[in-house]
């Protein structure tokens, strides 16, 4: 089998301080493989991922998202004898985590062994890019909006941080007026703190939003935070206090077209900002095949004995009036 590392080793300094501490231990693991340093973030069409059985990606969600983009044509073909794997360059990813990676490079190692390839979903987001055309964008993780490029890097800090931030900014500026499609239907219209697709249970480089495995999706999740919560967001902790609260507002879609008026509206598609408002987003399940572990829902009672203790509900009427009924007129 033909090996494939793609390290992101000259664009990110805790890339290259990772690969220097686990080089030598994965290429013993997968001997003769062979590597690939790209120079640029479009530099993947120059290698010939068709002569190799196995790439693994080495790096953050940011360049995998980006990987996945480049060359989504190939992956989203790629045969059952080949392999597609993510090794991240840190224990805790937005994308690692939904998908219930390990977080120690040996029990990692021993995943990308395994080669067990699972199905993930994602978003096909169609948006205008910052120099005013039409762009497309596969999304991995998340598509925030309602969050400025000064803010960004603060909300990728922690939702804490940047709340802080936010509260320098005048607050009649804070909330966004968003509005929700479907089939040239307006379903919603109204002003948002905060918005955002998500597929996995993080933001990239920022807040847990909830605790769930990226599992049997059917439906990409939307979520906004309400206006007139900022008061109260403050006071919390992080983001992943919002859902036991009634700050957040959750639905689940398939398709969703979403415009921004009164003012732009920044795109910001798996961390990197892309582009701005209108942006449809479609829904593609099953769409990308990757090494990563079998999540199973557990079950937290056998089903044989719910069976056994369910009540036999008696029926309307009563049995034996009309069996004697019947058997005296007989």
């Amino acid at each position: 089998m033909k090996y494939l590392f793609i390290v992101n080793l000259v664009l990110s300094s805790k890339t290259a301080r990772f690969w220097s501490k686990n080089q030598a231990y994965l290429l013993k693991l997968f001997p003769n493989a062979e590597l690939f340093y790209p120079d640029a973030a479009n530099s993947f069409s120059s290698v010939q991922l068709r002569s190799f059985d196995y790439i693994i990606v080495v790096g953050d969600d940011f360049f995998f998202s980006n990987f996945v983009n480049s060359l989504y044509s190939y992956l989203s073909n790629i045969k059952r004898e080949n392999y597609l794997a993510y090794l991240p360059d840190q224990k805790k990813t937005a994308i690692a985590q939904s998908l219930g990676f390990p977080s120690g490079i040996i029990e990692m190692s021993e995943l990308l062994q395994k080669k067990t390839m699972v199905p993930i979903d994602l978003v096909r987001c169609h948006f205008t890019d910052k120099k005013g055309l039409p762009a497309s964008q596969l999304v991995l993780n998340d598509a925030v909006m309602g969050v400025s490029s000064f803010q960004l890097p603060f909300l990728q800090r922690g939702g804490k941080t940047w709340m802080k931030l936010s509260s320098l900014i005048n607050s009649d500026k804070k909330n966004k007026r968003l509005v929700l499609s479907q089939k040239d239907k307006v379903i919603n219209d109204k002003k948002v703190f905060l918005a955002f697709i998500l597929l996995g249970n993080s933001l990239i480089g920022g807040p847990k939003i909830h605790t769930k495995l990226r599992i049997s999706k059917s439906k990409f999740d939307y979520y906004h935070l309400c206006p007139g919560s900022f008061k109260k967001l403050s006071s919390l902790n992080p983001f992943q206090t919002f859902l036991d609260n009634d700050l957040m507002r959750k639905e689940a879609f398939s398709d969703l077209g979403i415009d921004g008026l009164d003012e732009e509206v920044e795109l910001i598609i798996d961390g990197v900002l892309l582009g701005r408002l209108p942006a449809a987003f479609t829904f593609l399940p099953k769409a990308l095949k990757i090494v990563a572990p079998l999540i199973s829902i557990p079950v937290k009672a056998n089903w044989k004995e719910k069976i056994s203790n369910v009540k036999v509900i008696d029926p309307v009427g009563n049995r034996k009036v009309m069996r004697s009924y019947y058997t005296e007129d007989n």
